[in-house]
């Protein structure tokens, strides 16, 4: 305020914008409305130290927003002059629905694609400062440059979030953007859209001409979706530039004009956040000395601290976005509603906090699962004599029938299927009953207990005799098995799921950018399921951070290594795994051509492409489909993290006697309801699934129509 008491200027509620706004358009506000709104000063809640008088609503100037007073007289503006603004205001190819609907979509893909896109990254830099190649104060610079860019997408998607309200909420939207366009360029709204437009096809034509050069990827310019896709996100992305520098350009212009002192009454808010930015930047340079201490002493303390202030700095430097863009995240833009749902964050509610939120959660999580000290809540399975899997078998049963079949209901097909070295005989190959049991075996800690489990399993059988070549150490992430079955002259290599901290971690590098964008563009985009697949897998193929190794391609390494132990032997190779294990299963099977059967694994319709193309493997068809079968209970939550791909074996779980959601997930009611089901030629019984903690003593009784 800059007067105190009636009858001065003030720099108090937003007049301009409180003209505008919503609740006020059909009538002027009142003398309370007036009395405590929205300080565009220093943007903080303000009241006037005298209420204005009762008839000030008509002394209001939208013009200069400022409240004039009583003895001073307002220009008059007559009824036709303003019917002749609001006619001119409504032109413009955004009054019709069609173009409005075509441009809310346009600005809705891209402001989601952009923060999947980013959020998708996080994983990597995370794996980058902390465990990544190189020098360790060349990583910690570009984790800080990354900080930066973390912010101004989100910043960037809050502004096309803010379009897209505008789009759904107003009237007339973009119109004060618009008109200032239109005025710059002499032209009416209606020529300013078509500019707009005629921008689009200008990007389209300079797309193809690149993609008839070769100066962009082939997979965006061979495919007409890809290129669209790519097309509309980097227009709507520079619109979403445009409308937001328009946003802030008073405060940019006032800095330039009238000095910092003005600049600092003026738009004190703005000042506060960019004190706070260079605060971070000062803070940032330390880090990255830090770095430097590291690299030159070898010490681990150094980065400790690093990760550890870079989460701080991380808070910081969003709380400084917050309040320098203030203009551009307003709450109007909460969510289409004025609701508070992060209290914690910077400009709580806002779709910027939203992003940011998220992305300090994966952060702080990504980190913890690292921490050395956190590592003993979770531990690797460890029984010295666990019970038996399966036991009591026989030679195989070529005429074997199961319950199901005999009485009429039938089986999974997967029930006839087999694995293993297509020269011998299908009674030397396995079973998916037979995978399983290496799948399950595999999280044992202790390995004479995980031999126990696969000898008796294959005892008195044709897979008799199973020779253990390498098994990894059980507090090594994705833990690896390599077994050799020389009666069947095959070769399994077996994949471990989640057991440890570490573990939670590489789930999130491997598959968050496909969740997210699984989330945000199938599940929570109207219409998001008529966005190609190939779409999200170009998208998602952004790699920032830097070259060098990562945790994924160290483990389909190792997996290299032991298929070429096999071929150098001559054994073929089948792959398997469960949850995580199935996962990196099916990526092995389907880098290296080998056959998978997974159980439970996470779908790879996006994680699949990005792992193949940070290896350096054009993808030229799914090889998914040639090479991998995976088995996967109904009410199952983890695959459906992400769209499965190949050839997918659904099978029941019952829903009656379940504790948990996330009990279907249990490989141990995999296997029984395979047993269930399929039962087993060789004879074998499964009692274990009698247990309470596995299935229940009545589970063969269940019906088969009820499950």
């Amino acid at each position: 305020q800059e007067g105190s008491g009636r009858g001065q200027k003030y720099c108090g509620p937003d007049l301009q914008a409180l003209r505008f706004s919503q609740p006020f358009r059909s009538r002027p506000p009142t003398a309370s409305a007036l009395s405590m709104r929205w300080c565009p000063c220093d943007y903080s809640r303000c009241s006037l130290e005298e209420p204005p008088p009762a008839d000030a609503t008509r002394m209001i100037l939208p013009s200069r927003g400022s409240l004039l007073a009583e003895g001073e007289a307002a220009p008059a503006k007559g009824a036709a002059e303003t019917q002749q603004d609001e006619a001119e205001e409504d032109t413009g190819l955004l009054s019709l629905w069609p173009f409005r609907f075509v441009f809310f979509y346009a600005c809705l893909f891209s402001c989601f694609a952009r923060t999947v896109v980013r959020l998708g990254t996080v994983p990597r830099h995370a794996w980058l400062v902390v465990r990544g190649p190189g020098a360790a104060w060349m990583r910690t610079l570009t984790f800080q440059r990354f900080l930066w860019v973390l912010c101004f997408d989100a910043l960037l998607a809050q502004v096309l979030w803010g379009i897209v309200c505008k789009l759904v909420m107003r009237d007339h939207p973009l119109r004060m953007f618009r008109k200032a366009m239109a005025s710059r360029l002499s032209v009416s709204v209606w020529v300013a859209d078509l500019a707009l437009l005629a921008m689009l096809v200008m990007f389209f034509v300079a797309f193809r001409w690149l993609a008839w050069s070769r100066a962009v990827p082939s997979e965006a310019s061979d495919e007409f979706p890809i290129g669209f896709f790519v097309i509309t996100y980097a227009w709507c992305s520079l619109a979403g530039i445009a409308w937001g520098g328009f946003q802030i350009y008073p405060a940019l212009s006032c800095l330039i004009s009238k000095g910092v002192d003005d600049f600092r009454r003026l738009y004190a808010q703005t000042y506060k956040g960019l004190r706070r930015a260079a605060f971070v930047l000062a803070g940032q340079v330390v880090l990255v000395m830090l770095g430097v201490i590291g690299t030159v002493t070898q010490a681990q303390w150094p980065m400790v601290v690093v990760v550890v202030l870079s989460v701080f700095c991380l808070v910081v430097l969003m709380g400084a976005f917050a309040d320098t863009f203030n203009v551009v995240i307003t709450a109007k833009t909460h969510l289409l509603c004025h609701c508070r749902c992060l209290p914690f964050a910077p400009s709580s509610g806002s779709f910027f906090s939203v992003v940011c939120t998220l992305a300090l959660v994966l952060l702080i999580w990504l980190f913890a699962s690292d921490v050395e000290f956190l590592q003993p809540f979770m531990q690797p399975l460890y029984e010295s004599d666990p019970p038996a899997l399966l036991q009591g078998g026989t030679s195989y049963n070529e005429l074997f029938e199961s319950r199901s079949q005999e009485l009429g209901l039938g089986a999974y097909p997967v029930c006839d299927m087999t694995f293993g070295n297509p020269q011998t005989k299908f009674i030397n190959q396995f079973t998916a009953l037979d995978l399983a049991v290496f799948a399950q075996s595999i999280y044992q800690a202790n390995e004479t207990a995980m031999m126990s489990l696969i000898d008796t399993a294959f005892a008195g059988t044709e897979l008799e005799g199973v020779e253990k070549l390498e098994v990894q150490d059980p507090f090594v992430v994705a833990r690896l098995g390599h077994f050799r079955l020389k009666h069947a002259h095959v070769d399994v290599i077996v994949v471990r799921g989640s057991a440890l901290l570490r573990d939670w971690g590489l789930n999130a590098y491997i598959w968050a950018p496909g969740l997210l964008w699984n989330v945000f563009i199938n599940m929570v985009m109207p219409f998001g399921g008529f966005v190609p697949m190939r779409t999200g897998q170009y998208f998602l193929k952004e790699r920032d951070g830097g070259g060098g190794t990562d945790p994924m391609t160290d483990q389909l390494d190792q997996i290299r290594r032991m298929i070429a132990r096999s071929s150098r032997s001559g054994y073929p190779v089948v792959i398997t795994g469960h949850s995580l294990g199935g996962g990196l299963a099916q990526t092995a099977g389907a880098v290296f051509g080998k056959t998978a059967l997974t159980f439970s694994p996470v779908g790879l319709s996006y994680s699949l492409y990005r792992i193949m193309s940070q290896m350096g493997i054009k993808v030229q068809d799914n090889p998914v489909v040639n090479h991998v079968v995976s088995v996967v209970p109904q009410n199952d939550v983890v695959p459906k993290l992400e769209p499965q791909q190949g050839m997918v074996q659904y099978i029941h779980c019952g829903k009656g006697f379940l504790p948990n959601p996330f009990a279907c997930h249990s490989m141990l009611r995999t296997m029984c309801e395979l047993y269930r089901k399929c039962e087993d030629p060789r004879g074998r019984s499964a009692d274990f699934c009698a247990n309470d903690w596995a299935v229940g003593p009545n589970w063969m009784d269940i019906p088969w129509q009820m499950r």
